[in-house]
């Protein structure tokens, strides 16, 4: 539902203190939004239509859609679809809808779309200008961030506009269910004939000219029917369409990022800030329209928020996130301030970015914060704002303060402790030439380790990272990520960067952070075993150190140069001159490619490493690190003479054997008996692996491949929450649905598989049942085929506290299966049959042939 609350606002003394506004929340009363629904159609799809509007009144819908045809007399083509939907859109507009839901007519809607759509996050917040409820099988990522606790991915802005905008070739189409807000409408309205096309070119093309955030239903809430469309190209499917789906209550303690709140916070420094304030008392000395007050207030026990601003808008989008009454909203200047507020656990400070502002608003936070507390400073590092960086750490210097975290532009500090050792001093470019111009003399390589990740780090790329601190204490490392290197990006800013592919974006970054600063750049994904001091010294004689992938070209995971050497300046020419010449680009086309040139043309200025030092395992043969053995067996294939272990993150995540490392906690990984996790141990000087028993070991196991559509169509369906995977070979379905927030248990009787497992009990059914307690979701691919009837009892008192049992590969033995699960309670499901084995992602795999989902205590069908 439309949140609405009523405000009051006293206005107090303004005598000793000066002009103040208190504003205090009433409580917040549900008001129900007037949606309205929307059909476009053309002539000669009436049976299409009447298949969409059958849908529509299957659904929680209240009444019946308003359907709007196209003349027939106008011709077929992307200037009348257009024409056509800006005149549903102004349709809408004139009936004054706070929101409209405007369909295609080729459509199946979720039976619960009424529901959904009022309870939807970016709609309750007041946050939706224009999203979509569907998008189709995406090729290329398209998704800034995903937040499918929520509901909603959102797209990269970069997708949408300018001469490098790449929305087609991502698949950003949505106009099967668009949904529009009534200030959508009016902008969509007004702008729409200075754009071509069709109407999702339009469409996007205003989203993203507005700065609007780029709004998709997760799962989608509409289908696309399988028909031809009006211009004869076959349809598009949703990835995650459920027709039961129902959007769950926000869960508590999650952050919600005010995304459509005006302002600068992002995600990752909006949720730091909520971190950082739970249960905290909390001042904010800047608050512009309300985006940071809403990120400090879901979690803070108590908020001053001080601006010169009106408070109305941040007061009205606290209510509409239905924060807690738990912020007062002061409007007037920080030094007038009462001082009788003080102390804070907690200041951030996001006033004007001038020098002098800067200097005063952290002297006065510093003054008014507690012992212990956080001072959190907005625009650090931005390049834009100079003045942020410089005076902050002069003053950070003079009062003793240390960086504790760092998100994006936002620096948290504390105070420092005697035993703390200072920060090593920020770098700064040490070429000021041109890349082009070779410099006048020899330049020491800088100690420092570059490293460069985007987005959340999978466990073992934490345990890799760490490894690279273990054993560098005493040299600079330096983990970037997207925001942390555009405060060090300075020169080539024209080049599109941020319209490549990450691995491409990542090619463009390691060379740029050699040429103009120099030290060692590494792949996030290398488990470090020695210190990085051997490879500093040889590019201080030689200029430029790498190696060599196993297929004989560089590899650009690991390099080192002084800023603006030969090998490395040449290299980087090569990359922006590809970049620049908008041509098709190949995989290695800003890596190897370039690299191989540059060497070859210095081969006096360059040291290549034997590939084995660097990556004794070749990526070809990454299966190697998912063998499970004791550390003693691993021992014996260990290269004792190698530097390190550079990994392949793109194979790990994507082949059979090696996907379950990828989703492993670190603490599991360390725990385990693979390959990897004796490296880990090992690297990081953790006390070996003894099994309890001594077991045989082989990997001429069949194993199942895991089915991740599966997964997520029943995990939708029917809302689970916990999960037991009966006779799995790996851990990996276990891992994997811990991944997406589902509590999960595996069951083996293979000590391969269960010794030395965090998440897997082991058992053997043919000795005795067992009685594993509730799940709702019992899982089991390939294993009961293998069951003799006689000890079929002891799986199914696994089973019988299920709630839902999907059972895949049960061979010959289907009917037996179906009829001791009927006799237990258990009824075959078939719509959710179907469904499982529609949106299997295996290809070949057992599920989509013989997939069967069973529900506790009901008959359907």
């Amino acid at each position: 539902m439309f949140i609405a609350a009523s405000c009051r606002a006293e206005r107090p003394s303004t005598a000793a203190h000066g002009a103040v506004v208190r504003f205090f929340f009433a409580q917040t009363m549900p008001t129900l939004p007037y949606f309205g629904l929307y059909v476009v159609t053309c002539p000669g799809r009436e049976a299409v239509l009447e298949r969409t509007l059958a849908s529509i009144r299957a659904s929680d819908w209240p009444g019946a859609p308003v359907v709007l045809r196209q003349p027939v007399d106008w011709p077929v083509g992307w200037e009348s679809t257009s024409r056509m939907y800006r005149t549903v859109l102004q349709r809408a507009w004139e009936d004054g809808c706070w929101w409209a839901v405007v369909l295609e007519d080729d459509v199946q809607v979720n039976r619960h779309l009424w529901a959904n759509l009022t309870r939807w996050h970016p709609i309750t917040t007041g946050q939706l200008h224009w999203g979509s409820l569907f998008i189709p099988d995406t090729i290329h990522d398209p998704w800034a961030r995903t937040c499918p606790e929520l509901g909603y991915r959102l797209a990269r802005p970069a997708l949408t506009t300018g001469p490098n905008a790449q929305w087609q070739k991502a698949r950003l189409w949505g106009s099967q269910a668009y949904v529009f807000s009534r200030g959508g409408l009016s902008v969509m309205l007004d702008r729409w004939d200075r754009h071509g096309g069709g109407q999702d070119a339009r469409a996007v093309a205003i989203a993203g000219g507005a700065g609007w955030p780029l709004w998709y239903a997760s799962p989608c809430l509409v289908e696309h029917v399988p028909v031809i469309s009006a211009f004869g190209t076959p349809p598009a499917y949703a990835p995650d369409f459920v027709p039961d789906f129902r959007f769950a209550p926000e869960p508590s303690g999650t952050y919600r990022h005010p995304e459509g709140i005006p302002g600068w916070l992002s995600f990752a420094e909006g949720q730091t800030l909520w971190e950082l304030a739970r249960d905290k008392r909390v001042l904010e000395l800047g608050r512009f329209r309300g985006r940071s007050t809403v990120a400090l207030a879901q979690s803070a026990r108590e908020v001053v928020s001080v601006d010169v601003l009106d408070p109305a808008h941040a007061a009205g989008w606290l209510e509409r996130f239905g924060c807690p009454p738990n912020v007062t909203l002061l409007q007037s200047r920080f030094a007038e301030l009462d001082p009788r507020l003080n102390p804070f656990d907690l200041i951030f400070v996001d006033g004007e970015r001038d020098a002098a502002n800067v200097h005063a608003d952290v002297e006065l936070a510093l003054a008014r914060l507690a012992p212990g507390g956080c001072l959190a400073c907005h625009g650090y590092p931005d390049p834009d704002w100079p003045d942020v960086r410089r005076v902050v750490d002069e003053v950070a210097s003079a009062r003793g303060l240390w960086r504790a975290r760092q998100s994006d532009y936002l620096a948290v500090f504390r105070v420092s402790d005697a035993a703390r050792p200072q920060e090593i001093p920020e770098l700064t470019p040490l070429i000021a030439a041109p890349v082009s111009s070779p410099p006048t003399e020899t330049i020491p390589t800088p100690r420092t380790v570059w490293v460069y990740w985007e987005g959340s780090m999978p466990g073992y790329i934490e345990l890799c990272c760490e490894t690279i601190r273990t054993h560098n204490r005493h040299i600079r490392v330096e983990v970037l990520d997207r925001a942390g290197f555009d405060a060090l990006f300075l020169r080539d800013r024209d080049l599109p960067i941020d319209a490549l592919i990450l691995p491409h974006k990542a090619d463009f970054i390691r060379a740029y952070l050699l040429v103009h600063y120099g030290g060692l750049y590494l792949d996030a994904d290398c488990v470090v075993l020695n210190s990085l001091d051997f490879a500093f010294d040889l590019a201080d004689t030689t200029g430029f150190v790498g190696y060599r992938d196993p297929l004989g070209y560089m590899s650009a995971s690991f390099m080192v140069s002084a800023p603006g050497g030969a090998v490395i300046r040449d290299h980087y020419e090569r990359v922006c001159a590809v970049l620049r010449s908008r041509h098709e680009r190949g995989w290695l086309d800003l890596s190897s490619v370039p690299l191989d040139q540059a060497v070859t043309a210095h081969p006096e200025r360059a040291h290549v490493l034997p590939t084995e030092r660097i990556m004794p395992i070749s990526w070809q043969a990454s299966e190697r690190l998912s063998e499970r053995h004791p550390d003693a067996v691993h021992e014996l294939s260990f290269r004792s003479d190698a530097a390190m272990y550079m990994l392949s993150n793109n194979t790990i995540k994507s082949r059979r054997a090696t996907r379950v490392l990828a989703h492993m906690p670190a603490a599991d990984l360390l725990a385990d008996s693979y390959f990897l996790s004796f490296l880990f141990r090992r690297a990081l000087g953790r006390p070996q692996l003894v099994p309890e028993i001594k077991y045989a070991y082989s990997t001429d196991r069949e194993t199942e491949e895991f089915d991740e559509g599966a997964l997520d169509f029943l995990a939708g369906r029917f809302g689970a929450r916990t999960l037991i995977d009966v006779g799995c070979d790996s851990p990996e379905t276990v891992y994997r649905a811990k991944h997406k927030g589902i509590r999960a248990v595996g069951v083996s009787g293979d000590p391969r598989v269960a010794r030395d497992c965090q998440v897997i009990i082991e058992h053997d059914y043919t000795r005795k049942p067992l009685f594993a307690g509730e799940f709702d979701l019992g899982w089991s691919i390939s294993f009961i085929k293998h069951i003799e009837e006689r000890f079929a009892p002891n799986v199914m008192a696994t089973f019988q506290d299920c709630r839902i049992v999907f059972v895949a590969g049960t061979g010959s033995a289907a009917e037996r299966w179906i009829e001791l699960l009927h006799q237990t309670g258990f009824a075959l499901d078939t719509d959710a049959t179907e469904g499982v084995r529609r949106h299997s992602t295996v290809e070949g795999g057992t599920t989509r042939t013989t997939g069967l989902v069973f529900r506790r205590g009901e008959s359907t069908g």
